[in-house]
Formats: structure tokens, sequence, C-alpha cells
């Protein structure tokens, strides 16, 4: 008897392993699809207004026009794609602060990063790490904030959980990110806070939950644990990052 009450406790454990499993997979397929699909219709509509200027300039014969015109095609192609990018991330539904429980909570914010991650790779994101503009504009479409300095190839996952305050800066190659995995391989979602006239070090990881006071330092290439607060004025470095002084 009691054999038998194990065994189907395992066999029920199996079974929603084996439906968490599916149904990750599921997520990953609809996600991915979904992103496929904006990529291309964001990509179209970023090339549009480029490809009617270059027409218009050929049309003229202006080598002058056509010139100006490839230059402004370019940088209206890199605009497009961050206000898209921004207006998407804007108009997703987000999931709540904490521990992400349903399955529509990983979906959304497995879209959320998709977005994010294909701004990064695309030849607009230097651009959008251009501040006060478009920089501040793409922080403030996509729900989040910035009114400080971004250093090349900073990496940041989720926007819309980013407030970095004036005078601040992150050096470059850093990495903001907005999730983590817990044990249990379950997401948590939390913003970070960077106050005024902060200094991030290069090569810096900041984890979901970080609070980080005005006139703080952090030493280059730290890693600030989730759900770490930083004091005004404090210095913090090392792996994990430690309170220096």
């Amino acid at each position: 008897m009691v054999n038998r009450e194990v065994e189907e406790g395992t066999n029920a454990k199996n079974q929603n392993r084996n439906s968490e499993k599916l149904l990750s997979q599921s997520m990953i397929f609809w996600g991915s699809l979904s992103l496929g699909i904006f990529e291309i219709v964001l990509v179209f509509l970023s090339l549009l207004p480029g490809a009617l200027l270059i027409t218009k300039a050929i049309q003229l014969q202006s080598v002058f026009l056509l010139c100006g015109a490839v230059g402004l095609a370019y940088y209206i192609f890199q605009f497009v794609i961050i206000i898209g990018c921004g207006l998407a991330l804007r108009l997703i539904p987000k999931p709540v602060p904490g521990l992400l429980t349903n399955s529509k909570d990983e979906f959304m914010n497995f879209v959320i990063i998709g977005i994010s991650f294909y701004l990064m790779r695309s030849p607009a994101y230097k651009l959008a790490l251009t501040t006060p503009f478009p920089g501040a504009l793409f922080f403030w479409l996509a729900g989040g904030r910035c009114e400080g300095m971004l250093g090349a190839n900073v990496s940041i996952s989720e926007p819309h959980l980013i407030s970095i305050g004036k005078g601040s800066t992150i050096g470059v190659n850093s990495f903001l990110t907005g999730h983590i995995k817990n044990g249990y391989g379950q997401s948590i979602v939390e913003p970070i806070k960077i106050g005024e006239n902060v200094l991030i070090g290069e090569g810096t990881s900041i984890h979901p939950g970080v609070v980080i006071g005005n006139h703080a330092i952090v030493a280059e290439k730290s890693l600030v644990k989730p759900g770490t607060v930083i004091g005004s004025h404090e210095v913090w470095g090392g792996v994990p990052a430690k309170k220096l002084k």
C-alpha cells in the first residue's frame, strides 16, 4: 500500500515536470514566432522611408542628393528601430515585480527580453545608448528612466525596470538585468534603481532589486548581487560586490 502511494506520488511529480517542460517549449516556440514577426515588420518599416528617399534622389539624378539620402536613410533606419522597440516595450503587459508564478508572466517577460536583445544586436543600439537623445526618449517609451551616460556596449535586458539618475555614468561593457532564475528555475523580476552622480565601473554586472544611492561608486568588473542596497557616497567592489568604504 505504501509502495503504491509512493509510486503514485512519483508519477504525479513526473507528470508535472513533463507538463512544465511542454509549457516551456510551447512558450519558447510562440515567443520566438512573435519576435520573428515583430522583427520582420519593424525592419520593413525602418527601411521603407529610406528606400523612398534614395529612389527620389536617383530620379533627380543628383550625386549630392543621393549621398545625403543614403546617410539620412541609415539614420532613419536606426531611429525607427529604436522607437519601434520602445513602443513595443511600452505596450506589452508587464509582469508584477517579484516571483513569476504563472506562464503568462513568464511568456511576457520572455518577449520583453527578446525585444531588448534584438535592439542590442542591431546597428541602432549604439544610437539608443546616446543620451539625452534618443536614449532618454527610448527609455521613456519603454517605461524606464535614464538621465545619465551609458558607455559603449552596455547591455540592458529590461529597460522598463531601469532607473538611472542625473549625472550617473555606467561604464563600458556593463550588464544590467532585471530578472534572474532562482534555484527552482523560476524567474524573479525586480527593478534596478541607480541614484544621481553614481559611477559604475567598466564590466560591472548589476542584478534585480539593486538600489544604489546618490554619489556611490561601484568598482570595475564587480558583480552586484540581487537585492543589494548600496548607500549614498559608499564605495563597493568585488565578486560579489562588498562595501569597501
